[in-house]
């Protein structure tokens, strides 16, 4: 029953959960008001209180121990390393914002990022370190590092950007912005410099630890005893015809490079050519450049451009465009250049084969060479087996008899990547069918899996990977890691808008339905894995259909020994050939 002494009790309680509601958002507006509130992160002291916070303060001085002994250490031109150290900055500084420690963490992350360019070379790294420099004077404009990042991001536009205008913008806003700044003297130096065209002065920090002078490991150029660390170019093969031409660039270890073609300039009598610097890098002393003189390319001249820049120079006669892409494991640099036009060829067919024309050849459906791929050989054994069966002998096998059936019955074309027990790279398949302007592209192999209870037959086309399984299967052929493997998904993103997508997925539905059709035939059950996509170096570059056709499993004790057997090989070739 309701009583007035229980409702004075019920009002003591509205009015104490009313203060208390009132109370949680008066301090906090008060605290934001006076600048110690932060609505994402709650309250918090004053930067220069955060000095008393020795955990915090010890975070950040072993982040910046770590940072400038980098430099020293073997792993500095390593991504990784420089990665992690940054990611530690970014995260007290996401974490901090409002402390001395945070705000000095955003400068750092700024600086690994422009140490990270002097050693990658990537404009992205060089764009996060002038957005770190931006946001760090526009979230700390009162910080004794602010005119720092400004003077950091003058260097940067003049230096490497090579923008003298927004060099002289930075350095006139430090000039005015931070009059009693250290960074004053440089800056206007730098404009004096530009007042007289003159190269920005030459700066040294006096000490590299020192919060407000420019990092030591920053450097706008490599010291001479550098170069004889940097990855060497070793040579340059070219594979040519007057209409595709592929130069490969070998390479000790992973390098960026940065492509630039340049038109034709009468006026100083410059033909066209196309340009690609190599960094860091530095040149084998007995490099010869190539002579091509294909219609496409004179020729290829290769230099030592700097201190850790190697440059290549194609010399162009005329072309319809070009493509440029890695493969690893050796590293190695790919140049695919085509040309404008393709001329008709004149197929003369000798009297005793008039009556033997193909069915393709009666339909005039255009498939005359086809050029079948043994996948691995030589040094490379591919998969092995139990009791010692190699991938490279059984998919040499396969090859042989697909060949000489094709020749027989179908009276086209084979050309075979390999007919022996040899090794042949794998950039030099791909070419090897480009330049004899094979019609369809073949590579035959024999799967493998971690799980010994895997079995069937697959069907690839070159594209990006869309599970887990491919990519495990592509980095297996590619000789290569899966995490590789991942990276190489961005370069076919530029690479794929010109390859035969849609024909080489078609041409794989077809191999993949005849093969399993085949296999059950006399072998039955053989499992249907289907058609799959993922990114084969053999099949980068390739300008016809071209698929990858993964036959069975030798890890498979059942399906091993059926590889092992005639009957079975044949029935493969028999499906591969309908």
């Amino acid at each position: 029953m309701f009583s007035p002494m229980n409702n004075g009790i019920s009002g003591q309680k509205i009015l104490l959960s009313s203060l208390k509601t009132m109370t949680r958002f008066l301090i906090p507006l008060v605290f934001f008001l006076i600048g110690f509130y932060d609505p994402l992160g709650g309250i918090l002291l004053p930067a220069k209180a955060a000095t008393s916070d020795p955990e915090l303060e010890q975070r950040y001085n072993q982040a910046r121990q770590i940072f400038f002994s980098l430099d020293k250490s073997p792993q500095k031109t390593q991504r990784q390393p420089w990665e992690s150290i940054i990611e530690t900055f970014k995260d007290l500084y996401k974490k901090h914002p409002k402390t001395l420690w945070g705000e000095r963490s955003m400068f750092m992350a700024g600086r690994g990022y422009y140490v990270l360019y002097q050693w990658s070379g990537l404009e992205a790294d060089l764009d996060l370190a002038l957005d770190h420099f931006s946001r760090f004077v526009n979230h700390y404009p009162q910080s004794n590092l602010a005119d720092d990042a400004l003077w950091l991001s003058a260097e940067i536009f003049l230096k490497h950007r090579k923008d003298p205008d927004l060099a002289q913008k930075k350095a006139s806003t430090l000039i005015k912005t931070y009059p009693k700044g250290d960074m004053k003297k440089r800056a206007e130096d730098l404009l004096t410099g530009l007042e007289k065209k003159d190269p920005l002065p030459e700066t040294k920090s006096s000490d590299p630890l020192k919060e407000t002078s420019t990092p030591e490991t920053i450097k706008p150029q490599v010291p001479e005893s550098f170069p004889k660390k940097l990855p060497q170019v070793t040579g340059m093969r070219h594979w040519s015809t007057p209409l595709y031409t592929r130069i490969v660039v070998d390479v000790e270890d992973k390098i960026s490079y940065r492509p630039k073609l340049l038109k034709k300039d009468p006026a100083v009598e410059k033909p066209e050519r196309l340009y690609l610097d190599l960094f860091p890098a530095r040149l084998a002393a007995d490099t010869a450049p190539l002579v091509i003189q294909d219609g496409l390319l004179k020729g290829a001249r290769i230099g030592q451009y700097d201190a850790s820049t190697v440059r290549l120079v194609l010399d162009i006669e005329s072309i319809k465009g070009y493509k440029v892409f890695f493969l690893e494991n050796p590293f190695r640099l790919i140049v695919d250049v085509s040309g404008k036009e393709k001329p008709l060829e004149q197929t003369v067919v000798p009297p005793e084969k008039e009556k033997k024309l193909s069915l393709a050849q009666q339909l005039g459906l255009g498939v005359r060479r086809i050029v079948i791929d043994a996948g691995h050989g030589g040094k490379d054994t591919g998969a092995i087996g139990k009791t010692t069966v190699y991938e490279k002998n059984l998919t040499l096998k396969i090859a042989q008899k697909l060949s000489q059936r094709i020749r027989q019955e179908l009276d086209l074309e084979v050309i075979m990547t390999r007919d022996t027990d040899r090794f042949i790279p794998l950039e030099e398949r791909t070419a090897i069918a480009n330049t004899r302007h094979a019609d369809l592209f073949l590579s035959i192999h024999v799967n493998a899996s971690p799980n010994t209870q895997a079995e069937g037959v697959e069907t690839y086309f070159l594209n990006l990977a869309t599970d887990e399984e491919s990519i495990r299967v592509a980095a297996r052929e590619n000789a290569t890691s899966t995490k590789r493997i991942s990276d190489m998904q961005k370069i076919l993103k530029d690479l794929m808008l010109n390859t035969k997508i849609d024909e080489s997925s078609r041409l794989a539905g077809h191999i993949q339905k005849t093969l399993v059709e085949s296999l059950n035939e006399k072998f039955a059950p053989v499992k249907n894995l289907g058609v799959k996509q993922a990114p084969f170096y053999v099949l980068i570059g390739a300008q016809m259909p071209s698929i990858l056709v993964e036959t069975s499993f030798i890890s498979n004790d059942r399906e091993r020994e059926r590889l092992l057997q005639e009957d079975y090989l044949d029935q493969i070739v028999e499906g591969l050939l309908r």
